[in-house]
């Protein structure tokens, strides 16, 4: 089993070491309302137009009510560039299991060039909204899900300076406005 585990070792370091480059990220937070983030994400070159992306992020914030929210990300994708033109899919996982999670779907198209990037982004959200009572009874599980449609852009200013603009528009398969005078929390007898 041991001859498995180091071919398995030299199948996925091989990709890396013959890679054409990569960019490592490492990022965390605390808030001092005991609120905390951590992030790692990466990008591996495989050929010069073309590079796989992963990235994990953990974050935990205390909610009222005694709720504390620990939330999870990640995401794998891979982006191709023909030169002028290119295309980015992603898949990516959000949320916490137990409240509110989303399985997410990205594709883009983009054209660039030495200053400018111009992108039109489609994406799926398939949400997972656990609805709980209390403590005594059960909850109960809301699906819907959301198509997203956006641009984006990019403007190189100058080596050290960048400039983004970004939007996206999600049109949802339910009615997600509450009563105004209402919070989430007290709406959940209503479902």
């Amino acid at each position: 089993m041991h001859w498995f585990r180091a071919s398995l070792l030299i199948f996925l370091a091989g990709p890396v070491l013959a890679a054409e480059g990569y960019i490592v990220g490492i990022g965390a937070e605390v808030h001092n309302a005991d609120a905390s983030a951590a992030s790692l994400s990466g990008e591996l070159a495989v050929t010069d137009k073309t590079w796989l992306s992963a990235a994990l992020a953990k974050n935990t914030v205390n909610l009222p009510r005694g709720i504390s929210l620990d939330t999870v990300y990640g995401d794998l994708g891979v982006d191709h560039w023909f030169d002028p033109v290119g295309i980015r899919v992603t898949v990516a996982y959000w949320g916490d299991s137990d409240i509110l999670d989303s399985v997410d779907y990205r594709g883009s198209l983009y054209w660039r060039n030495d200053k400018i990037t111009l992108s039109g982004v489609y994406e799926f959200r398939d949400f997972s909204f656990d609805v709980f009572r209390d403590s005594l009874a059960p909850g109960q599980d809301f699906r819907f899900s959301a198509d997203g449609l956006g641009l984006s852009a990019r403007f190189d200013l100058s080596e050290l300076v960048d400039l983004s603009l970004s939007g996206i528009n999600y049109a949802y398969d339910v009615d997600l406005r509450l009563d105004a005078n209402r919070p989430i929390l007290d709406c959940r007898d209503s479902v």
